[in-house]
């Protein structure tokens, strides 16, 4: 496909990440930066605070993250 094809382009920018890639990007986060600094998290992971913290609470619901944060052996 040629790069100047807007339609590229297009499709290209209105993919977007399913969320259990956005999970494995947040455990990969506080595997590389701890779980101390959610900034840190947040940044590596791409993600607006916000939806950092509502996913992250959705991941403790689902039993791969701790009470703290911390990544269980299923977030394993």
């Amino acid at each position: 496909m040629p790069m100047h094809d807007l339609r590229y382009y297009e499709i290209k920018l209105k993919m977007r990440r399913p969320e259990v890639a956005i999970y494995s990007d947040i455990i990969d986060a506080i595997v590389k930066h701890g779980t101390k600094s959610n900034t840190k998290i947040q940044n590596s992971a791409n993600l607006e605070y916000e939806r950092m913290k509502r996913l992250m609470k959705k991941m403790q619901n689902f039993g791969l993250l701790d009470d703290k944060f911390g990544i269980t052996e299923k977030g394993k």
